[in-house]
């Protein structure tokens, strides 16, 4: 399972400006084209806090990897350095994706801040587009882009950042739009005040979502879903159907129908939680529901992070109700009108 703070406590480097490769992020809708495009910006803010409490964490678009600079032989032969953990991952992500204009969070640090400053930032920001449905990977932090390392990597600063292996990983995106980014900067301080907080509701859920996209198997990425649905929904053993049906519903917006169908199909959460799962289905049927409850789920996380609710039990509960407790006020309201004539 992928985990942004695996093998680092904080970046264990100095640098005016840190850079995270996206790797597998590689299309974006055409007015955060334009914006990236401006001379002047070329940068779509993320995370830019007025109070600078935290650095800028910004969306960039960066130039492809020269091919002849990243020749593996004449890397070794110019610089004698290959060996390393961290120059290794950086040659396994020499693909497509990369030898192509492609995108990067860059930090600025303008206020030296300290390294575990930093990476929460990174981790947060991270957080934030995972929920909004991207699946991606951040394998390295740079003091310089991605592709400037192998140009001059005697000057490039490179740290690991997640070790998963890219088999488990599938970069199907959708594209990447302005509104997306406009939706992270409007809900992130919310997200990071609850962390601050020391609020829990959301830990789980964020971890199961890494989960289901790093996984080796369907089965353990769709297992990791509905792990990460009911642990956000605190559902109760003895209404748990109920629960997650009207959840489905309620917070990911799809109809009563599909939500059943999800609950307790050939393979549903009932089956597939308990192991079992129909013969006849194919690994692609597998991964087509993985991709489609995948995000439902994202959609209940933003449900909670738009309405700045935090999941309690007591205001899952609450929401899920509302409509019977109208009801139930209602009908009260209806016999005393009665009993008063």
């Amino acid at each position: 399972m992928g985990n942004v703070t695996l093998e680092i406590q904080g970046v264990p480097f100095q640098s005016p400006t840190y850079h995270v490769l996206l790797y597998g992020l590689n299309e974006v809708g055409p007015k955060l084209d334009d914006a990236m495009s401006d001379q002047k910006t070329n940068v779509i803010p993320l995370l830019l806090d007025e109070e600078e409490h935290f650095p800028g964490v910004f969306l960039r678009r960066v130039d492809s990897v020269n091919k002849k600079a990243a020749s593996l032989e004449k890397f070794i032969n110019k610089n004698r350095i290959l060996g390393t953990s961290e120059f290794s991952n950086a040659f396994r992500f020499i693909d497509q994706n990369t030898l192509q204009p492609h995108y990067e969070l860059v930090v600025m640090n303008l206020k030296n801040y300290p390294p575990n400053i930093i990476l929460f930032s990174i981790n947060v920001v991270v957080h934030m587009l995972r929920i909004r449905g991207f699946k991606f990977i951040t394998p390295l932090i740079l003091s310089a882009p991605y592709f400037q390392f192998f140009e001059t990597p005697e000057v490039v600063k490179i740290a690991n950042y997640e070790d998963i292996g890219l088999s488990n990983l599938d970069t199907q995106n959708v594209i990447l739009t302005l509104e997306d980014t406009e939706w992270v900067t409007d809900n992130i301080y919310w997200y990071i005040n609850q962390i601050f907080e020391e609020r829990t509701e959301f830990d789980l859920p964020v971890e199961m979502l890494y989960a289901s996209i790093f996984s080796s198997s369907e089965r353990a990425k769709l297992a990791s879903v509905w792990i990460g649905i009911e642990s956000l929904i605190k559902t109760k053993d003895e209404k748990i159907g109920q629960t997650v049906i009207s959840s489905l519903k309620k917070f990911g917006g799809i109809s009563g129908n599909k939500a059943k169908n999800y609950w307790g199909d050939s393979i549903g959460r009932c089956r597939v939680v308990h192991g079992i799962v129909s013969k006849s289905k194919t690994e692609a049927d597998l991964k087509q529901r993985v991709d489609d409850v995948r995000e439902v789920f994202c959609k209940m996380l933003q449900y909670f992070l738009e309405r700045k609710i935090v999941p309690t039990e007591e205001n899952v509960y609450g929401i899920l109700h509302e409509g019977e407790f109208h009801h139930e006020r209602t009908c009260l309201g209806r016999i005393k009108r009665l009993l008063s004539k």
